[in-house]
């Protein structure tokens, strides 16, 4: 029913097979129709070129299967000359109502016009591609599987004049010509031959031709294009230039705009006849200008700069779901096929987009980016008020604030069983091999030794970035380098914090000599994807949009694992309400494994971190290394005292030594903890012993240094044991911290007379017990619907990997022990390729093994979830576990739990298991059947059962094991219920401002936790905080438990001078100060 005109050509429909093509003529202001037409026949018809002359005629080409098409008598040619399809040219009269001649052209394989133009003498060239080698005017056929071809017909259509072929050995495209001012014939389109037009820059690049007017000598011809694919779709003259329109890949050939991610994008390009003009062939790979109009990757550019009066930044989410829900369609594909139909999803999604962007920026808002496959999002810039008006709009699902991101910051590998893997599967550099690691941080640098590997193979597509400058900090290892900061110092992908290198490093580094030995990756024959969305510019960027963007991007490209060794917010949201929870569902059903640091907020109870993984990804928490990476402080007895080094401590020389007479700061000055003035020389050439607390670590040792000390040693406190590393600023005192045992054993050995220390400037080891969680990692408990968290710990403590500059270092946290982890999971998806997400995550998740302290007592689940990363054992694990862990919630000391547990077989022989629990705390949980049979590629399952009565509150726990026959290694299933009162046991204040102005509400001066005693965030309470001292006001107490779970804050009015405030609840007590200034 597509309209047409009376006493047209064709009326009516043709209803042949395939397509019927039609012409239609508007007026000029496209509000009306002058005539309309069917072209068809009894076959597939489809025009795909027009051209009006200077007196109206109206030229049309394409091709046609049918042997009915309306062609004149007289014509060229009155019959198709292929079984398949043939060109096809016809001319109607200005009125469009009568045909003045056509001819089908072709020979007796397939032909296709895709352009056509006229020249100055009304005489009609044709452009296209063609498989016949009798192609008519051609003195031969095809060089390769396919040419190019341009033709010219006699103006009444009777006689093709000449035909020229265009290519070489392979398939090649033309697809758009025009005249020159000068009658010359010029011609664009792509080639894939690497034999014609010049060396070939990528897997296809386009190019552009000039014939002259007459059809005969030479074809001056160029490519224009990068590494990828590259294609021109039609072109036009505009005077002495060439205007190019197509498509790019590529994203360093450009000269302007943002490349498209790696997907297909358009490019317009301006260039002069210089290569013509003067008769020579060249080769151009850049054009003298060219601008992106508009980035395959569909997404709105990405510019969260701020603008005057714009107000706070928003994730706004869409109620139509994302490309990633149609991941089916490219499931199982790679290379074009993959980018093809991973392009159509996301075009898909971004009509919801362009429907609703208008609409906020006319209340407001700015749009200034988006995200179409994790999430179909769009950034606004807007105020609060703005904001709100949007969460009431028709196809707006959410809206939040952005958050801040920030980092989570040898005998590792052994820990982890690594070597034994690795022995295993043939060596370390079949750890990985074939695997992309994406890591979503602070760059990684290509250049550092650790991620230089000549010996990876090449892989097609790759390297990717977002600028043409990103590509310069890629190689073969590093083949994804993606910056997101728009504009500023910090623009670039290249690692500028250390922390991003020093997590890849510990995931997929390649082997290197060290100062201190070896130093190698856990998968090192992976590939890397850097994706930099961590920076050092507190300004520009660590935020949820640019880390959403940069999930989005590792997707695309290809990850096959990505590690997020970071946290957004302080407090945990509940998982519905983190949109967070949703993409990690569609990255891991997606094929995208993500592995994540539960954070440094510990020890206390329920201090996971944001973003949620929901039961898709792995939560990773960290435990102490198997041994102690610091300088020593010797005594002349032989004493010996590890100290943990400060910042303004260089070990790296591996030379020098400090030495002198230990000095007591609380002897000199009592209660001064070393941070107020010294007498005069009181520590001259001294050492000085000095307590942990009250100001900063500079501030002490710039006021130890001005009383002549030349070393501190800190001493940590009963209540925080651990010694750490201290930062220092600009402060150039050399300082020790020690723990809390050895600073009493010092203070001891001082007390009973003068001692002489040496601390050689060189890093020293020593063997300790990994039994013990880090300190500072985060624990549970969380939401039941989160299971058991974290999933499982690895090393997080001083473990040596890469840094700036080429450098090895040692760095802690959990942002350490997750690429363990992550680099576990890459080895794993190699060696065990096509197994589904749920099974990949259990044979990590629980294959781990049980952390039990120097007594034997067992670490409770909630800190170390089903135990150390045990890699061979995943390798090796013929069973996996769902659900990998038994949150079984809380209660008031009554209850009654039954909860089945599914193993599936994935070994190809049939086994049995047997099943026991063994409890940390309180009575064992009877299971039935404690031996469960599974055939091969079956799943069994066995029942839970739990009651009690009357029991105390507090947290009950331990792990169930799983005993398969045959099996090298148990499984571990943790498990865990808590029994609560609803009283708080525990107040943790999270933040507190130090300053506020005088006389003015610091709004949210403190925010605290209130947990009870199973750990549980408690929601209800009525917390009480009082001035304990100073003159300075409270404002009010609020519950923010609605949005995060057991979080309070208080809002104060600070007067000049220190105030302290103190809050307490259910009798505990803990003090916050704020100074008015």
């Amino acid at each position: 029913n597509v309209p047409t005109t009376a006493a047209s050509l064709k009326p009516a429909v043709c209803g042949g097979y395939g397509y019927d093509g039609f012409l239609a003529k508007f007026n000029a202001t496209g509000t009306g129709l002058l005539y309309g037409t069917y072209l068809c026949g009894s076959g597939h018809d489809h025009p795909r070129a027009v051209a009006v002359h200077a007196d109206g005629s109206i030229f049309v080409a394409g091709e046609t299967a049918s042997s009915n098409f309306p062609v004149s008598t007289g014509a060229f040619r009155e019959q198709p000359a292929a079984a398949s399809f043939d060109g096809f040219l016809l001319k109607l009269n200005p009125d469009g109502k009568t045909l003045a001649w056509g001819t089908y052209y072709g020979g007796t394989e397939s032909e296709r016009v895709n352009a056509l133009a006229v020249d100055g003498e009304g005489r009609l060239l044709l452009a296209g591609e063609t498989r016949s080698s009798d192609l008519p005017g051609a003195a031969t056929g095809p060089v390769g599987m396919q040419d190019g071809f341009v033709a010219r017909l006699a103006q009444d259509g009777s006689a093709v004049e000449w035909a020229r072929l265009l290519g070489g050995s392979r398939e090649d495209f033309v697809n758009g010509i025009d005249v020159g001012p000068d009658g010359s014939i010029w011609v664009g389109g792509s080639t894939r031959s690497t034999d014609w037009a010049g060396d070939a820059a990528g897997q296809e690049d386009g190019f552009l031709a000039v014939l002259p007017a007459s059809g005969e000598g030479d074809i001056l011809s160029f490519r224009l294009g990068g590494r990828l694919r590259d294609r021109i779709t039609s072109i036009r003259m505009a005077g002495s230039s060439v205007v190019a329109v197509g498509s790019t890949e590529s994203p360093e050939w450009l000269g302007e705009g943002t490349p498209g991610n790696g997907q297909s994008e358009a490019f317009l390009a301006i260039l002069d006849q210089g290569p013509a003009a003067s008769g020579e062939s060249a080769q151009v790979r850049r054009p003298e200008s060219g601008m992106a109009l508009w980035s395959g990757a569909g997404r709105i550019p990405f510019d969260p700069s701020p603008t005057a009066g714009g107000g706070p930044r928003w994730i706004v989410e869409l109620v139509a779901p994302p490309a990633a829900g149609q991941f089916r369609r490219w499931k199982g594909q790679r290379g074009v096929a993959r980018e093809t139909e991973l392009s159509r999803a996301r075009q898909s999604v971004r009509p919801s987009q362009s429907a609703l962007r208008p609409v906020i920026e006319r209340l407001g808002g700015r749009v200034y980016g988006s995200a179409d496959l994790v999430a179909n999002v769009l950034f606004v810039e807007a105020s609060a008020q703005v904001a709100e008006s949007l969460r009431g709009l028709a196809g707006i699902k959410r809206v939040q604030p952005v958050s801040r991101v920030e980092p989570t910051l040898d005998t590792s590998l052994t820990t982890h069983h690594v070597l034994d893997a690795w022995q295993r599967i043939g060596g370390e550099l079949n750890a990985g091999a074939g695997i992309k690691i994406g890591i979503v941080d602070s760059g990684v640098n290509a250049g550092h030794p650790a991620f230089t590997d000549p010996g990876l193979p090449p892989l097609e597509g790759y390297p990717r970035g977002n600028r043409a400058a990103d590509l310069e900090n890629t190689n073969g290892k590093v083949i994804v380098a993606r910056g997101y900061v728009p504009a500023g110092p910090t623009a670039h992908a290249k690692d500028d914090v250390g922390h991003g290198s020093g997590v890849a490093g510990v995931a997929a580094g390649s082997p290197n000599e060290t100062m201190l030995g070896p130093a190698t990756g856990v998968a090192p024959g992976a590939y890397l994807g850097s994706y930099k969305m961590l920076t050092s510019d507190p300004v520009s960027m660590s935020s949820e949009d640019s880390l959403m963007l940069a999930l989005e991007d590792a997707m695309a490209d290809g990850m096959d694992v990505v590690n997020l060794s970071l946290q957004h917010g302080r407090f945990l949201l509940r998982p519905e309400d983190d949109i967070f929870t949703d993409i990690c569902e569609r990255m891991v059903t997606g094929g995208v494994m993500v592995i994540r640091s539960t954070g440094n907020d510990g020890p206390e109870w329920s201090t996971l971190t944001n973003p949620h993984l929901g039961e898709w990804g792995i939560l990773v928490g960290s435990h102490q290394n198997a041994r102690v990476l610091a300088a020593k402080v010797q005594l002349a007895d032989g004493a010996e005292f590890f100290g943990v080094p400060g910042g303004s401590v260089n070990l790296y020389a591996g030379g020098g030594v400090l030495t002198g007479e230990l000095a007591d700061v609380q002897r000199i000055a009592p209660s001064t903890w070393g941070c107020s003035p010294l007498p005069v020389d009181s520590l001259k050439g001294r050492i000085a012993l000095v307590d942990r607390g009250v100001c900063t670590f500079a501030v002490k040792g710039e006021t130890l240094r001005r009383a002549g000390a030349i070393a501190m040693v800190v001493l940590a406190l009963a209540d925080a044991p651990t010694p750490t590393v201290m930062g220092m600023g600009t402060e150039t005192l050399p300082g020790f911290m020690v723990s809390f045992a050895n600073g009493q054993s010092l203070r001891a050995k001082l007390d009973s007379g003068s001692a002489t220390a040496t601390i050689p400037l060189s890093w020293q080891r020593e063997p300790i017990s990994p039994d013990a969680i880090a300190e500072s990692s985060s624990s549970g408990p969380g939401p039941s619907s989160l299971g058991i968290k974290p999933d499982l710990v690895a090393t997080g403590e001083n473990v040596w990997t890469a840094r700036a500059a080429g450098a090895f270092a040692p760095m802690s946290g959990t942002s350490l022990s997750t690429p363990f982890v992550t680099g576990a999971m890459a080895t794993l998806l190699g060696q065990r390729p096509g197994l589904d997400p749920g099974h990949l995550r259990s044979l990590l998740i629980n294959t781990a093994t049980p952390i039990a302290d120097a007594e034997g007592k067992r670490l409770p689940v909630m800190k170390q979830g089903a135990g150390r990363l045990h890699l061979d054992a995943a390798l090796a694990s013929p069973v996996a576990v769902y659900p990998t862990s038994l949150h079984l919630g809380s209660s008031d000391g009554d209850f009654t739990i039954e909860k089945g547990v599914r193993l599936t077989n994935l070994s190809p022989v049939d086994t049995a298991c047997d099943v026991i629990a063994e409890p940390r705390n309180g009575p064992a949980p009877v299971l039935e059947p404690e031996r469960v049979s599974l055939a091969s590629g079956t799943a069994g399952w066995f029942l839970l059962k739990w009651s009690g009565t009357s029991w105390a509150p507090g947290q009950y726990d331990g792990h169930l094991r799983v005993h398969c026959d045959g099996a090298e290694y148990p499984l571990s299933i943790p498990y865990w219920h808590g029994v609560t009162k609803g009283n708080p046991e525990a107040i943790k204040i999270v933040i507190s401002t130090l300053t506020g102005k005088v006389g003015e509400t610091l709004f949210y001066a403190a925010e605290f936790r209130l947990t009870d005693a199973a750990g549980l965030p408690v929601d209800s309470a009525k917390p009480l905080v009082t001035v304990k001292s100073g003159a300075g006001t409270v404002v009010g107490v609020i519950s923010q438990t609605s949005v995060f779970p057991g979080i309070y804050a208080v809002h104060v009015r600070p007067a000049a001078g220190a105030t302290t405030f103190q809050i307490s609840v259910g009798g505990l007590t803990r003090e916050f100060t704020v100074t008015g200034q």
